[in-house]
C-alpha cells in the first residue's frame, strides 16, 4: 500500500510541475500582449491641430503655416529638427493608464500644461506631472477623458519650456567637413590654419591632422591632432544662450578677439568681446546686430597661443618614404640609405649604413628616437648661422627627390636653436635631447 501511495504522489508532483511550467510559459506571452496594448493614444485628430501652447514658467507657443511650424509673435529662425521632434511626440504620444491620485503624483497644480486646438476651435489639454518610481515614465493628466497615464520620459522630454529651446542656437552655417582655414586674432597673435595641402604625399604621411599653421611663424608647421580635433568638434559646440540688451556694455565695437571661419564659398567672423553673467561671453557675428551670450567654455579651443597648436616635432618623416638620411656632426657623420618592397600591403624596409646591411630593428629604435625630438619654446632673433648639427632628410616622391635639412644652432651651453630649410630658427631644444640620439648613434654604429 506505502509502495501505490509513493506513486501517486510522484505523479502528483511531475503533474503540478507541469502545470506551473505551462503556466509560466504561457504567462510570458501574455505580459508581452498586454504590454503591447496597454498603451493608448492621448491626443484624437492629431493631423487637424495647428495649435500648441505650452504653459510653463515662460509660455511658448507655435502655430502651423501651410505646412511649416513656427513660433507665434516670434521672428527668429526655429530650428526644424527640434520643431518637427516636439510636434511629432506630442502627436504620436502614448500612455499606459494608470490609477492615481492627481494630488499625488504633482498633479493637483501642474507645472506644465500643454494646450492643443485644432481647424475648428475644438482643444485637447494634457498636464506633465512627476516622474514614476523607476524615473523613466511621467505621470500624465490628459484633460478631456480624465484620465492619468504613464509616458514615456523621451517623449515628454521634447516639450520646450521657453522659446529657447525651439530656437536655432547654433551660430556659425559653416560646418567642420565645409571648413578650409580658420583665422584666429586673439589681440596678441593673428593665428592662420588651413588643410590645403602643402607638402608632397609622402611628406604628409606623418602629419596625422592635414592642418598647417601658416602664421605666426614664418615656416608652415602641422597642427597638432587633438588640439584640431579640438577645434572642428567645437564648431558645433558654438552656441547661443541668449541674447543682450543694446544698452549693456558689450566689448564689441573693437572686439580684441575674432575667429573667421572659411569655406570654400563664404566666411563667417565671430566677434568676442567682454565677459557676461555666468561664465558667459557677449559674441555676435560680423555684420550683424544681434549680440548673443555663449558659454566660456565653447572658445577654449580657439584660445590657446599658436605654440601650443602645433606638433612640436623638429622634423617627422616617414621612414617607408625615406631614400636617405646623413647625420653630420663637428666630429662624426653618419650616411644611412634605404630600400623599401611593397609585399601583400606590407613594407619591408632595408637599411644600409655607409654602404653596409645593417639590422633594420636596431636602426627603427634609433629613428623614433630621432623623429620624437621636439622643439620647446619659441625663439626671436638667432643671428647665428654656424651648425653644431645638421640632420638631411631625403624623401622619394613620386615625382623627383625631396630634401629637409635640420640645423641645429648653439645658442647656450644647454640650448639649440632649431632651423628648418630656408626658414629661419623659431624654436628651441634642449641639447640633452639631441646628445642623447648621438649617444645612441654611436654606441651601435661608432
Amino acid at each position: 500500500m506505502k509502495k501505490k501511495q509513493s506513486w501517486w504522489l510522484l505523479f502528483l508532483i511531475i503533474a503540478v510541475g507541469i502545470i506551473i511550467a505551462l503556466g509560466v510559459l504561457s504567462d510570458e506571452p501574455a505580459e508581452e500582449a498586454n504590454s503591447s496594448t496597454n498603451e493608448v493614444s492621448l491626443l484624437e485628430n492629431t493631423d487637424q491641430i495647428e495649435h500648441i501652447k505650452v504653459f510653463a514658467d515662460q509660455n511658448v507657443e507655435v502655430e502651423k503655416n501651410n505646412e511649416d511650424w513656427q513660433l507665434v509673435n516670434n521672428e527668429q529662425p526655429v530650428d526644424t529638427e527640434k520643431m518637427n521632434s516636439f510636434v511629432s511626440a506630442m502627436k504620436d504620444m502614448k500612455g499606459e493608464e494608470t490609477d492615481v491620485k492627481k494630488r499625488n503624483v504633482n498633479l493637483g497644480f501642474p507645472r506644465v500644461t500643454v494646450a492643443f486646438t485644432d481647424a475648428s476651435g475644438e482643444k485637447q489639454q494634457i498636464s506633465i506631472g512627476q516622474l514614476d518610481k523607476e524615473s523613466n515614465r511621467y505621470y500624465v493628466a490628459q484633460s478631456e477623458q480624465d484620465k492619468i497615464y504613464l509616458v514615456d520620459s523621451s517623449v515628454i522630454q521634447t516639450i520646450p519650456l521657453k522659446n529657447q529651446d525651439l530656437l536655432q542656437t547654433g551660430l556659425l552655417s559653416i560646418s567642420a567637413d565645409a571648413l578650409t582655414e580658420l583665422k584666429i586674432d586673439n589681440g596678441t597673435e593673428e593665428i592662420v590654419l588651413s588643410n590645403e595641402p602643402v607638402f608632397s604625399e609622402e611628406e604628409s604621411l606623418a602629419h596625422i591632422s592635414g592642418w598647417y599653421m601658416h602664421k605666426p611663424y614664418q615656416g608652415v608647421y602641422s597642427v597638432a591632432y587633438s588640439k584640431m580635433e579640438e577645434m572642428l568638434l567645437g564648431l558645433e559646440q558654438i552656441q547661443q544662450t541668449g541674447t543682450a540688451s543694446a544698452d549693456e556694455d558689450h566689448g564689441l565695437d573693437n572686439a580684441a578677439f575674432t575667429i573667421t571661419f572659411s569655406a570654400e564659398e563664404k566666411s563667417e567672423t565671430l566677434l568676442v568681446g567682454n565677459p557676461a553673467a555666468e561664465n558667459q561671453y557677449y559674441v555676435k557675428l560680423k555684420g550683424e546686430e544681434t549680440i548673443y551670450t555663449v558659454p566660456t567654455d565653447v572658445l577654449d579651443p580657439y584660445s590657446y597661443k599658436a605654440f601650443d597648436m602645433i606638433d612640436h616635432f623638429v622634423d617627422i618623416v616617414a621612414l617607408e618614404v625615406l631614400s636617405e638620411l646623413k647625420i653630420t656632426t663637428s666630429a662624426q657623420s653618419y650616411n644611412f640609405t634605404f630600400d623599401h618592397e611593397e609585399n601583400d600591403s606590407e613594407i619591408k624596409t632595408t637599411v644600409h649604413h655607409q654602404e653596409e646591411t645593417v639590422n633594420t630593428e636596431d636602426f627603427r629604435a634609433i629613428y623614433q628616437s630621432l623623429a620624437g625630438l621636439r622643439f620647446d619654446e619659441p625663439v626671436e632673433d638667432v643671428s647665428n648661422e654656424e651648425a653644431e648639427l645638421t640632420i638631411e632628410y631625403t624623401i622619394q616622391s613620386q615625382q623627383s627627390k625631396i630634401t629637409h635639412q635640420v640645423s641645429f644652432i648653439p645658442l647656450s651651453d644647454e640650448t639649440y636653436a632649431v632651423k628648418t630649410n630656408d626658414n629661419p630658427a623659431e624654436f628651441s631644444i634642449k641639447k640633452e635631447k639631441v646628445t642623447k640620439v648621438l649617444d645612441q648613434l654611436k654606441e651601435i654604429y661608432g
